[in-house]
């Protein structure tokens, strides 16, 4: 038995994993190409697959029957992200802001100096800084949440600090206070916004649930050339599927609202 919902699912999903494997042998060509240097910029071979047409017949056994399918939620986890991406940028600046506010300094007149220029960072930085941070989480979105609508915490935290790490912490504006003079403040720092990170993915996932239920109806139907022989002949139906791989272009940016404090 087969439904006929699933069938269809698996055909186009190895359309299109099929166009993907070409694409990747074509990339490792182009790779292997490049190391080579004299043969640099020489085309590499490539294959697209246009439009398909495949013919199945079948025959239905069964109607209306209900399945019932857990998915996860993406338009709540992006939302998820957007709110959290928001609030972990100020909280990131805020940890910096007070790391600079407790640097034992020699030179008062440049640590006011850099003070401001932290404080102002939260007005001209941070909708950067969140925007990084939504982009970050939301490229590894899949992995994320595990079947049951689990987060990942340790993944989203790993994912969030190398954002923080390479826009914030490594900031060359911020080169001064990071000093081997100051001590390792960087990596104290680090570890005040992790903590403050962790209590606040805690707090605001509390709010979501990531997986939704759905009920289908589908039909069972019959494939195999052995079983179709025992049907009436007027039974039989035929359906034809069109399939052209290359028209997604999944690229239009992902835009978070902002949230108030």
């Amino acid at each position: 038995m087969a439904q006929l919902n699933s069938l269809i699912g698996s055909v186009l999903r190895d359309v299109i994993r099929a166009q993907h494997e070409a694409n990747l042998y074509s990339l490792s060509l182009r790779k292997i190409y490049g190391a080579k240097g004299g043969i640099r910029d020489f085309r590499v071979p490539g294959a697209l697959l246009g439009e398909l047409e495949l013919s199945l017949q079948y025959a239905v056994r069964k109607t209306d029957v209900q399945r019932e399918e857990a998915e996860t939620d993406y338009p709540a986890l992006r939302r998820f992200f957007g709110e959290l991406s928001q609030q972990l940028a100020r909280t990131a600046l805020t940890c910096v802001a007070s790391a600079v506010s407790a640097t034992d300094t020699e030179d008062p007149e440049g640590l006011n100096s850099l003070l401001s220029r932290v404080q102002g960072l939260e007005k001209e930085f941070g909708r950067f800084l969140s925007r990084k941070i939504g982009e970050g989480l939301d490229g590894q979105a899949a992995a994320l949440v595990d079947g049951d609508g689990n987060l990942d915490t340790d993944l989203l935290t790993r994912n969030v600090m190398k954002t923080v790490d390479a826009h914030l912490l490594q900031n060359p504006d911020l080169g001064r206070l990071f000093e081997p003079g100051n001590g390792d403040l960087r990596q104290k720092t680090r570890s005040k916004f992790a903590a403050m990170m962790a209590v606040l993915t805690a707090k605001r996932v509390k709010d979501y649930h990531f997986i939704r239920r759905k009920v289908f109806s589908s039909q069972e139907i019959i494939i195999a050339a052995d079983e179709l022989k025992k049907v009436p002949a007027g039974a039989i139906q035929t359906l034809r599927i069109r399939v052209s791989p290359n028209g997604y272009l999944p690229d239009e940016a992902i835009v978070h609202p902002e949230i108030s404090e």
